[in-house]
């Protein structure tokens, strides 16, 4: 038996003459249970199979050779997810701001090597390269699904009613995180509790903002970060519309939520490296020098001239890479032609070195085409320039 409150008894149950016997945990439909009705155990029962379950998947895709970031993220949402959203909207609004990071740096571990990311690159711009969301806003979105199907079956509509108001009643956690999260996408707390035949279309109307709302939190947290300057040029900030039935009123919503299409390539030293020039955090130049404390390392070893080895450096001014250079520009000729509606080369070559810098490290051209040629472009020169660095004893991948 297990007694479910904060307040210490020590009265025994018994059935008849049989004493049962109390336990602190208990487990129940795959939830842990405690008698001081917190969470710590089924979170750290929860981050051990789901930590297992991501190792097991890093294994398969190392020995075959690392899967695709889109075949690893499907395999990650089949295997490693559920684990940490199974009965959440029982669970997920309960639990301390600490068990909700031990949770959150499951997924962030794994969207980090899946791209290759060091450590210190933030976890905002790692989510916006795959289109993934945080936990934290998947538990949200599951836990008013939840209540939102029971709602739309007519036999159990009393139930979701009941739900919400018993939740109200008692202020339970959950309605505190149902009214925070509302408020958070300009659903008012008279919204909330307005309970009746307007509850699946204000479910509706909030999950439908989520993603909104996700991106435009996103956007701010890049546009703060001085070391996510160039992320922020270069980031496809274009809303992709996707046909989502959230609601019998909300279909074909709007949706940022897509992996950026240099990251699903197979080259997998080629997306790293690009993912890290996007976010400033490739091992050359000045980040060595601040890694290993070496002032001298910031001195660009290619073409020996003393400028700083940062990445616009390396791409774009670099005389020791200028042929490679030439041969990347002669490359991208073929596709950026006059009679084509994108982006011509002369017009190119006639744009700041800034505004080069941004197009070949990923702004839309408007042609995918030739958003492709550039692709495959800076992913070559990059492996050129860091074979050319690493040579020098400084290796960056």
């Amino acid at each position: 038996a297990v007694r479910m409150t904060r307040w210490q008894h020590r009265e025994a149950f018994r059935i008849g003459t049989l004493c049962l016997r109390c336990v602190e945990t208990y487990l129940y439909l795959g939830i842990t249970l405690q008698n001081d009705l917190g969470w710590s155990t089924h979170v750290h029962s929860i981050s051990i199979k789901a930590r297992k379950a991501l190792g097991m998947l890093k294994h398969i895709s190392v020995t075959n050779g690392h899967f695709s970031p889109r075949v690893s993220l499907h395999l990650y949402s089949a295997l490693v997810r559920p684990i940490l959203e199974y009965a959440c909207p029982v669970w997920s609004n309960a639990i301390i701001q600490n068990q909700r990071r031990k949770l959150e740096l499951i997924q962030t571990d794994f969207l980090k090597w899946l791209l290759g990311a060091v450590a210190s690159t933030p976890v905002v711009a790692v989510r916006l390269e795959l289109g993934t969301q945080s936990l934290a806003t998947r538990w949200t979105d599951l836990s008013f699904r939840f209540v939102q199907k029971i709602e739309e079956n007519p036999n159990h509509r009393r139930i979701a009613t009941d739900i919400l108001a018993l939740s109200r009643t008692i202020q339970t956690p959950w309605l505190r995180g149902v009214i925070a999260s509302c408020a958070k996408v300009n659903i008012s707390e008279r919204d909330v509790q307005n309970i009746g035949r307007s509850l699946s279309e204000m479910i509706g109307k909030y999950r439908a903002k989520l993603d909104e709302h996700e991106e435009t939190v996103a956007r701010e947290q890049i546009i703060v970060r001085p070391s996510l300057a160039t992320f922020a040029q270069v980031r496809s900030w274009t809303v992709i519309s996707k046909t989502r039935a959230w609601s019998n009123s909300l279909i074909g919503k709007k949706s940022h939520r897509f992996l950026e299409p240099f990251v699903n390539d197979k080259d997998r030293k080629g997306v790293v490296l690009k993912f890290r020039a996007r976010t400033d955090t490739i091992q050359w130049g000045i980040a060595l020098a601040k890694l290993h404390s070496r002032a001298s390392m910031e001195v660009c070893n290619i073409c020996n001239t003393g400028s700083r080895q940062t990445v616009e450096h390396v791409v774009m001014e670099c005389k020791g890479m200028e042929q490679h250079r030439e041969i990347m520009f002669a490359r991208l000729r073929e596709y950026m032609t006059p009679s084509s509606n994108s982006l011509s080369f002369d017009t190119f070559m006639k744009m700041d070195v800034d505004q080069q810098f941004f197009l070949l490290l990923g702004r839309s051209t408007g042609s995918v085409e030739l958003d492709q040629a550039i692709d495959l472009s800076i992913r070559i020169f990059l492996k050129t320039a860091d074979r050319l660095i690493s040579e020098t004893g400084f290796p960056s991948y």
